[in-house]
């Protein structure tokens, strides 16, 4: 009996503290709420499940207090509830029934609670809660989660109260920043009005403009075609330049050993005619002796021969050296190099044919005035080729004796 008083009468202090406190939650939300919904018309929604849960939660915390022992009389069906939280509560309606029944591990058997708030007659809940209540608890841990409740309630209090100030805080400068945008937006429209013919010719001259920068974007884009077609040609000429300069450098390298080869030549031949002039008399070579053999060289019936030790040795039938010697005539050396030379009187212009024509080509001719009887006669050579060439002076007409050297092969 001492225990059932002691029961009753703990509810009887705590109670309605508790429910007051859950309450005053809920009223303040409510509150925050509700001003939310002023300033901020589409929170509307949010409010009215924030108030369902606040509502629920009170409901919740309230099963909590009465316990396992008293579950039964806790299960109802929808009713209002503003009974529990007021006058608030009269547009929404809670029902409370036991979804679950159970043994935990120590035995001890477990009544599940839930409870659903719905907003007037709807159908579907705008918030729901599961409750466990378990059998066996002393009042010390019933007593410890009331003062937890308190101390949960009374710190959501202080949050909510901060929140509101913040809130209000937020708002008063909400109107102020709105307040001058707004006096901003009318001083730009008197800008506007004031500026609207300057802003016209603007808005003409950016047009203007505008069709200017897309003609030279159009220029520049020609420009670019064209300087990239200039780099193709410069590319394709500068690719055939290096080409020819290649085909240049072989043409001069093959050039330049085919004059090398001529100088040789040139040099062999012009050895030739120093050891053939300084050998020449009349029509008969100077003697040459050696200490085995007595060599002379003589030039009998068109053929040059040579004797040695008194016998005679004709030349070409040695395939070395043959030709004329005679006042015009002429030598093959056995590299195929001609040499022919010549006396003649005539008066220039005048037109000389070569012993024999050159099978080939004629390297160069040289003409000298035999008599020496003019100073002045500056005699010269022209129209040179294989078979004959021209000589003319300074003075035609003047007769003159000349001898030519020749060298072809």
């Amino acid at each position: 009996m001492m225990l059932v008083k002691l029961e009753k009468k703990m509810r009887g202090i705590f109670l309605p503290g508790i429910v007051a406190g859950v309450f005053m939650v809920g009223l303040i939300s409510t509150t925050v709420a509700a001003i939310t919904a002023t300033s901020f018309s589409t929170l509307g929604a949010t409010k009215t499940a924030s108030q369902a849960q606040q509502f629920g939660q009170a409901e919740a915390e309230y099963i909590k207090i009465m316990g396992y022992n008293n579950y039964a009389s806790l299960v109802h069906e929808r009713q209002s509830m503003e009974e529990l939280v007021g006058e608030d509560g009269a547009k929404y309606q809670s029902k409370v029934e036991v979804a679950d029944t159970s043994t935990n591990g120590e035995g001890r058997e477990v009544k599940v609670m839930k409870i659903n708030v719905y907003k007037g007659n709807e159908i579907n809940s705008r918030y729901s809660e599961e409750i466990p209540l378990v059998s066996g608890l002393d009042y010390s841990e019933k007593f410890d989660a009331i003062n937890n409740l308190i101390d949960a309630i009374t710190n959501r209090v202080a949050v909510l109260e901060t929140n509101m100030a913040d809130l209000s805080n937020r708002m008063t400068n909400a109107e102020k920043n709105i307040n001058a945008i707004n006096a901003d937006l009318s001083r730009l429209e008197e800008l506007i009005n004031e500026n609207a013919d300057a802003i016209a010719a603007n808005r003409a001259s950016i047009d203007k403009n505008a069709s200017d920068i897309e003609a030279i974007n159009k220029q520049i884009v020609q420009v670019k075609g064209d300087i990239s077609d200039l780099r193709t040609d410069l590319s394709s000429l500068w690719a055939a330049l290096n080409q020819e300069i290649a085909n240049r450098k072989s043409e001069d390298s093959a050039l330049q050993s085919k004059i090398n080869a001529v100088k040789a030549d040139v040099a062999s031949l012009q050895t030739s005619v120093a050891t053939i002039t300084g050998r020449l008399n009349g029509k008969e070579f100077v003697k040459n002796y050696s200490k085995q053999n007595n060599i002379s060289l003589d030039y009998e019936d068109d053929e040059i021969v040579a004797y040695v030790d008194g016998t005679k040795v004709p030349l070409s039938s040695q395939g070395n050296i043959v030709g004329k010697v005679s006042d015009n005539g002429y030598i093959k050396l056995s590299n195929g190099l001609i040499v022919q030379w010549g006396r003649f009187r005539n008066r220039p212009p005048y037109d000389y044919s070569y012993p024999i024509p050159f099978p080939n080509k004629c390297f160069c001719v040289t003409l000298a005035d035999v008599d020496k009887s003019s100073s002045e006669l500056n005699a010269y050579v022209y129209n040179e080729d294989r078979n004959h060439f021209g000589f003319g002076s300074d003075e035609d007409g003047l007769v003159e004796y000349f001898s030519i050297i020749a060298i072809g092969y």
